[in-house]
């Protein structure tokens, strides 16, 4: 009878420890809805390569150069970055750096203060056929190579390819000389050489820019001279951030020759969602009590997790930021509203590449063993 008793209970651990463990291979294994979502924008963003190895912004033709494809190299990217956080893509994003490498402008046809620059980059538009028009002109100088730097590095880390950053040494030089060239004595970049604007967002990404550099040239390179150089360069740049554009409790939005333009919180873009910035790329960090004031005024400001803050894109970036900022539900709610407003619809005019890329970040974020409920 005891030995029944014994059997009994032998078999009822045995078949708990059996639930348990299939329970956390599903747990640690199995792709979840955040993770299924994610890969299917990654095969989006895939399927917008062109044969040269540009990533068209979206699937749709420019409303304003019909049968042309928008290139806007910024957006690209970033979408070549967020489809590295799924793995067998490496080919896919090294062809993209390759063309990205192949239209640096040689020189640019604008200088600043004397100085030509080497290593920045115009939209193109792209037909059916795949011939490319370049635009000859930039949304910005700065965060275009600070974003590509970006790119570079995580595209080292998870790759392990050194031969192509060798091969391009000479280019990736220039393209770090350019945000270099673009500081001016106060710590920050203007915009453009022909368009002398501080933004807040473009230094922030080339804060990070800056940072990743440093690491090419300290891993790849191994060239602790330059990687010091840039490391230095970063951190004026983000202290200049801090002293400029911090304003109490909130951020200016840019500066120019005429002052600061102190952030109107009734304006979505440029200014309340700029304010999330400095988080996103590390200038501040997100258990930073900035951060906390910076994400709570934008929430008191807007309806954001009802996709009521913008009526042009829904700005994934911000429940990215939410996501890293604190554990309440706006952000999974601007998920779903996400989630059943535009990705249903695969050639919306309000999704392109850019905000693809930020859903799979976002999607990435919540789909980790920390974020999971």
């Amino acid at each position: 009878m005891l030995l029944r008793k014994i059997k009994k209970k032998y078999i009822i651990f045995l078949a708990v420890m059996l639930i348990v463990a299939i329970s956390l291979g599903i747990y640690y294994f199995y792709p979840n809805q955040y993770i299924l979502a994610m890969n299917k924008q990654v095969d989006w963003i895939s399927s917008l390569q062109t044969l040269n190895g540009a990533i068209k912004d979206s699937k749709l033709p420019s409303s304003y150069e019909p049968l042309q494809y928008k290139i806007t190299p910024y957006y690209a990217n970033i979408a070549a970055t967020a489809i590295t956080y799924r793995n067998g893509k490496d080919e896919i994003v090294k062809k993209y750096i390759q063309w990205y490498l192949s239209h640096l402008n040689w020189p640019d046809k604008n200088e600043i203060s004397g100085t030509k620059l080497y290593g920045t980059i115009y939209d193109y538009y792209v037909d059916a056929s795949g011939k490319e028009i370049s635009t000859n002109d930039y949304d910005s100088a700065d965060a275009y190579a600070a974003t590509f730097l970006s790119l570079l590095r995580r595209y080292c880390e998870i790759s392990g390819d050194v031969n192509i950053f060798k091969e391009n040494e000479v280019k990736i030089e220039a393209i770090g000389k350019t945000i270099i060239d673009l500081i001016d004595q106060d710590g920050l970049t203007f915009a453009k050489p022909n368009y002398q604007i501080k933004f807040l967002m473009d230094n922030c990404e080339v804060y990070k820019g800056l940072t990743d550099i440093c690491y090419i040239y300290e891993y790849v390179f191994v060239n602790r001279q330059k990687a010091t150089f840039y490391k230095q360069k970063a951190e004026i740049v983000r202290t200049a951030i801090v002293k400029n554009f911090l304003n109490e409790k909130d951020f200016f939005i840019y500066k120019d020759l005429n002052g600061y333009k102190k952030v109107d919180w009734s304006v979505w873009y440029p200014d309340s969602v700029s304010q999330i910035y400095p988080v996103v790329f590390g200038v501040v960090a997100a258990t930073d009590f900035q951060a906390s004031i910076s994400y709570k005024t934008i929430g008191e400001k807007w309806d954001w997790a009802n996709l009521k803050a913008s009526k042009d894109y829904p700005w994934v970036l911000m429940g990215y930021a939410g996501t890293m900022v604190n554990t309440d539900n706006l952000p999974k709610k601007f998920y779903i509203n996400i989630s059943s407003q535009y990705l249903k619809q695969e050639n919306s005019d309000k999704w392109n590449s850019l905000e693809s890329a930020w859903f799979i970040y976002f999607s990435h974020l919540l789909g980790t063993t920390k974020q999971r409920n």
